[in-house]
């Protein structure tokens, strides 16, 4: 069994969501004179959403506007991703002349950037660790409930009934429960040289034939995770600061923007295990995920179709925007949706009796 966690799950122990974010960034942005260009944005979104219904209500966030403010910087390259047909629609609209505006430049984009993971960072660092510590608990005591788990994995080592745990949170939420428990959490991170550093192993995710070594996947990157300047290596560390001399520039995550390039690395490798963490198991708890990402869509939605024993439940309170995405994407009747957030104290017997439920079925 995988669980899959979305920013509904850091959310319910104080960490702010993409909602939560937009409204931070969108302030600092405006106070450092980019608030008429996110205006601006917004303004044209809202009315092509009046006659297109794109976005669902409250989505036109700062992942949105960022995805705008980075195309427009780069507006050839993106149609060049985007591909023959928005060129073909940029001709036929005559909609060159929008971008003959004054537009935010590259080094504008980059310092933009920066302004977000400054946000990030200071946002996922503060949370509720009671709460944390308590809702964990009782996700991960559900082998003590389910018969077939609780005789089928006998492995002493971890807490959980979850083979694996895979996220696109930045925070170290996890982390922390396993370290407060006394658990080692596999992250893929490796001692690797001489330094007291631990590397991300790129090179054992890409090649692991075993699926349960690696215990916990960070789709997007990590507020610890950053870029050594010296060897191009990803290592874990609280901050850029170090008293050797080494130098971090670059913090390794993915922006909140709708197009994520996982073909470059850490991100392909990453998302490549991610894929086939999914074919070695049977169902997917999805806590707090919104659906908006294609590339994890599509995971999903692959699996679910091709293998005949695969479930899924999702755990979200905006049950009606996410049964739709649901209905585009995979065959809805191998999909649970429990219409509860996280820590909600009815959620343990929920999840139950959908599991319950599969042991019923045989799986």
């Amino acid at each position: 069994m995988l669980l899959f966690l979305g920013a509904g799950a850091s959310k319910a122990v104080g960490i702010g969501d993409l909602q939560d974010l937009s409204e931070k960034v969108n302030k600092e942005l405006s106070s450092n004179g980019y608030g008429h260009v996110l205006t601006e944005i917004i303004d044209v979104l809202y009315r092509a959403n009046k006659k297109r219904h794109f976005f669902n209500e409250g989505e036109i966030d700062i992942e949105v506007t960022l995805s705008v403010l980075n195309a427009r910087a780069n507006h050839i390259n993106a149609m060049k991703e985007s591909g023959p047909y928005s060129i073909y629609l940029e001709e036929l609209g005559r909609l060159a002349s929008p971008f003959d505006k004054e537009l935010p430049t590259k080094e504008d984009v980059s310092k933009i950037k920066k302004i977000v993971s400054r946000i990030i960072t200071r946002s996922c660092i503060q949370y509720d660790a009671t709460k944390a510590t308590k809702y964990y608990e009782e996700l991960f005591n559900l082998k003590n409930d389910v018969t077939s788990y609780r005789n089928a994995t006998q492995n002493i080592k971890g807490p959980a009934v979850f083979d694996n745990i895979v996220t696109t949170n930045y925070d170290l939420v996890v982390d922390n429960y396993y370290a407060h428990i006394d658990k080692d959490l596999d992250r893929g991170f490796d001692k690797g040289d001489s330094s007291d550093e631990k590397m991300l192993n790129l090179r054992r995710i890409q090649t692991q034939i075993t699926d349960d070594d690696i215990q916990y996947l960070q789709l997007h990157g990590s507020i610890d995770w950053w870029l050594r300047k010296r060897d191009n290596k990803i290592v874990k560390r609280e901050n850029p600061k170090s008293l050797r001399g080494e130098q971090y520039p670059e913090q390794i995550m993915v922006y909140p923007i709708y197009e994520k390039h996982i073909s470059q690395d850490p991100f392909f490798s990453l998302y490549s295990y991610f894929r086939r963490l999914l074919y070695s198991r049977d169902i997917y708890i999805v806590i707090g995920y919104s659906f908006r990402d294609p590339s994890i869509n599509n995971a999903f939605g692959d699996v679910l179709r091709d293998k005949t024993e695969s479930r899924m439940i999702i755990v979200n309170p905006n049950k009606a925007s996410i049964e739709k995405r649901v209905k585009e994407n995979f065959p809805i009747e191998k999909v649970d949706i429990i219409e509860k957030a996280f820590g909600d104290n009815n959620l343990p017997s929920n999840l139950k009796d959908c599991l319950m439920n599969f042991e019923h079925d045989g799986l």
